[in-house]
């Protein structure tokens, strides 16, 4: 498997976010995560028919290092860098490399173990795919609101807008009636999510959302998704004669997961996650993904 060259472009990004955000001398508290996951998501081009339908195994690296500052007993502000890799097994095309960093502030309203807490995070990322036709800068910006129902019980809401750009590639521009920036997109969502502490450390996850905005689709030419495309593009990430569609669209997902502890410091996750899709004109599509998580804290 190939690991996608990283452009200078990502490594300047991932250098000043380090100089001007990875060195506070004098933070309270330091947190860093490394995540591996073994996946398989069985419909990779978010695909409407099943003859355009494909999936393909994928291996996904996560690291992130936060800075915590502290302002009164349970209350912080953060800052944090991020880098991310996607190899996937055979949509070379899709392999991904990002880097960035965010921004976050935590409120706990009291100080006993069940008071709720709210948190605000912002996020910015490059994000260099093989298939050109992804490429680009990514922001997101989420609230979530989490308290503890029980000493074992932990609820959690949230809401997040993501705004997606890519730089308009007329070579991939297949016809003149639409653009072909695909993957200039937008999204708001919606979770719901609780966790269940179980014996011996182990947790149960049981999580649902709601999306609405943007979405990508490739599938080959002749397909209802042209009649709600607002852009086409040749999609030079999935190949296969493949053009990729924006659509709007509507997502419904499911999800449970399993974590078992392994060390203090690591843990092991098994899961899965059901996603439905509707759009206008009877488009629908559908997608299962299966994942096995390996993570640590350092």
């Amino acid at each position: 498997m190939e690991v996608p060259r990283i452009p200078p472009a990502l490594m300047l990004l991932a250098a000043a976010a380090c100089l001007l955000l990875a060195c506070p001398l004098n933070a309270a508290e330091s947190d860093a995560l490394f995540n591996v996951r073994l996946a398989h998501h069985s419909n990779i081009p978010n695909a409407a028919n099943h003859s355009n339908r494909f999936g393909d195994r994928l291996m996904q690296i996560d690291y992130r290092h936060d800075w915590r500052f502290i302002t009164t007993p349970g209350n912080w502000f953060s800052s944090g860098v991020l880098a991310q890799v996607d190899l996937h097994q055979r949509t070379r095309g899709m392999n991904r490399a990002a880097a960035g960093f965010a921004l976050g502030y935590s409120h706990k309203f009291g100080l006993g173990p069940q008071a709720p807490r709210v948190s605000f995070r912002s996020q910015f990322l490059y994000q260099h795919f093989e298939g050109s036709l992804r490429r680009g800068l990514s922001q997101s910006w989420s609230l979530n609101l989490s308290r503890w129902l029980s000493e074992n019980v932990l609820l959690s809401g949230s809401w997040s807008w993501s705004d997606r750009a890519a730089p308009l590639q007329r070579a991939l521009r297949v016809n003149p009636a639409f653009e072909a920036d695909v993957f200039e997109q937008d999204q708001q969502q919606w979770s719901l999510q609780t966790d269940y502490l179980l014996s011996n450390g182990h947790a149960l996850t049981l999580s649902t959302s709601f999306m609405e905005g943007d979405v990508a689709a490739s599938a080959r030419p002749g397909t209802p998704l042209r009649q709600i495309a607002t852009a086409i593009a040749r999609d030079n990430g999935i190949d296969r004669n493949y053009l990729a569609y924006r659509v709007s669209a509507r997502t419904r997902s499911a999800g449970l997961q399993w974590s078992i502890p392994l060390t203090g410091d690591s843990s092991m996750s098994l899961g899965s996650e059901r996603r439905l899709a509707r759009a206008d004109a009877g488009v629908r599509y559908q997608e299962t993904r299966f994942f096995v998580d390996y993570l640590v804290r350092f």
